[in-house]
């Protein structure tokens, strides 16, 4: 059978052969019979077959030597990639990877009346104060205090990562020396680790609420639920939300008659009168329990509902008293497409005074019969932040809390509300705090930002007596 071999696609196994069986037609016929001719041609076929099989196996086994090298190009890459990573987000120690944060802040705060130091903390208002000494105060406070140190670390386990957060600031002391130093206090911030859907540590507690906008004050409005705590907790998934669940450090307070406040977690076998200044014991002998619920429909909406109980006990000569605290927190937020967003929280409950960021009236208190009776306590925060031009933002937020259920004490708390000399506000219980803040801020990066806040400050106690602060503020942060 013939067969155009001008036309055909060249392959050197074929001309191998062609050129094999024309060299063993070209021998001389008188050298050999038909049949050794035959035997000839039949083992040279079997010989290029051979050489043929072994060409084919060579090539597979390159084509798979190929497939490996490429994937092994590919997973040196992908290391090199997730070293690359470690680098840019921090270093290792041994297989738990390491990275340190900050943020550095400096405050500069002008009282324009009253002196209330580096915050703007009602309590330290005076109400007794003319409208002239009130202007004629003002005092400027520049510090670094709010500045933070943070470190994060991440450990791989055969059940998941365990990820650590401890986060500390120089916050704790009440001045520093501004003569020489300036220096202050370290304090813990944050000390918690995660795994899995656990949470074990000191944390913000579950019953905080952050759905208000930046401020620059290193708090947060008065009446939003605001405190960092020891805690266990643990996390579900549940209809397209997230439901905690926790367990949190009791801590609490009762006052005596009048608003003296009566040691918290002392247990002092002592009797503790109706009325009286005595000191008694305030026991927490299980944990404060926390529920809460997240939700976001889409990505301008969120949601959050807690709910938190407690038990409160107080231990005095005459028997144990106690009482039960609760609490609802309702949080939200939505963005619009302008730039706005709006902001509320609100909050009702009794016994849980130390949750509300604001003046710390106490738990519970001691009535007329020597019982043990929580303190009412509500609050409600709304705030708006818009984005103007370039880098540029605004917010504005109004927060109030009130304190009810001592209507029956009120001739006991006036005779204790006495502001003369250095007893401006001790052993009065206030009944009001509200304040409005308001700034403007210029965002240069993610990293870097300068601000100028307004801070309106008003006490209300229960005498009636009332008093007020205005406080202007500068702030330049750099985080990373």
């Amino acid at each position: 059978m013939f067969f155009n071999y001008r036309n055909s696609k060249r392959n050197p196994i074929h001309e191998v052969a062609i050129v094999s069986l024309l060299t063993a037609w070209a021998l001389p016929v008188h050298a050999q019979s038909e049949q050794q001719q035959v035997e000839e041609l039949r083992h040279q076929i079997n010989e290029l077959q051979r050489k043929v099989a072994a060409m084919e196996d060579e090539r597979s086994k390159d084509a798979s030597e190929g497939v490996k090298v490429s994937e092994l190009q590919r997973k040196v890459a992908a290391m090199e990639d997730e070293r690359s990573k470690d680098a840019s987000e921090g270093f290792r120690v041994g297989n738990t990877n390491v990275k340190f944060g900050a943020l550095i802040k400096l405050d500069a705060v002008d009282n324009l009346g009253q002196d209330l130091g580096p915050k703007a903390w009602p309590l330290s208002i005076d109400p007794t104060l003319s409208g002239d000494e009130r202007a004629s105060g003002g005092h400027l406070n520049m510090s670094a205090r709010p500045t933070r140190l943070r470190l994060i670390t991440s450990t791989p386990t055969d059940w998941g990562p365990v990820v650590g957060f401890v986060e500390t600031d120089f916050d704790a002391s009440a001045g520093g020396n501004e003569q020489t130093t300036n220096s202050y206090g370290l304090r813990l911030r944050h000390a918690y680790f995660t795994w899995n859907r656990w949470m074990f540590g000191q944390n913000w507690s579950t019953f905080s609420d952050f759905h208000f906008p930046k401020i620059l004050d290193n708090q947060a409005p008065i009446g939003v639920t605001f405190v960092r705590q020891p805690q266990i907790r643990y996390t579900f998934d549940l209809g397209g939300g997230s439901l905690d669940l926790a367990l949190e450090n009791p801590d609490g307070e009762i006052r005596g008659l009048g608003g003296r406040v009566i040691a918290s977690n002392l247990q002092l076998d002592i009797e503790c009168p109706p009325g009286s200044a005595v000191d008694c014991g305030a026991q927490n002998p299980v944990p404060d329990v926390v529920a809460r619920y997240r939700f976001k429909p889409n990505e301008a909406a969120s949601l959050q509902v807690a709910t938190l109980a407690r038990y409160i006990k107080l231990d005095g000569a005459t028997g144990d008293k106690s009482t039960y605290g609760w609490g609802v927190n309702i949080g939200g937020s939505y963005a619009f497409p302008t730039g706005t967003k709006l902001f509320a929280s609100s909050f009702a409950g009794e016994g849980l005074d130390r949750y509300l960021f604001s003046p710390y009236v106490g738990d519970a208190y001691v009535d007329n019969n020597g019982d043990v009776e929580p303190i009412e306590r509500w609050s409600a925060s709304l705030g708006v932040s818009q984005k103007l031009a370039g880098a540029w933002s605004a917010n504005v937020v109004y927060g109030v809390s009130g304190v009810e259920g001592l209507d029956g004490e009120q001739a006991a708390i006036n005779a204790r509300c006495s502001f003369a000399g250095t007893q401006q506000g001790l052993g009065c219980v206030a009944r009001r705090f509200s304040d409005i803040h308001a700034n403007v801020i210029y965002q240069v990066s993610d990293s870097l930002l300068f601000g100028v806040e307004y801070i309106y400050t008003k006490v209300e106690y229960q005498d009636k007596a009332e008093g007020e602060a205005h406080t202007v503020m500068f702030s330049a942060e750099y985080g990373f």
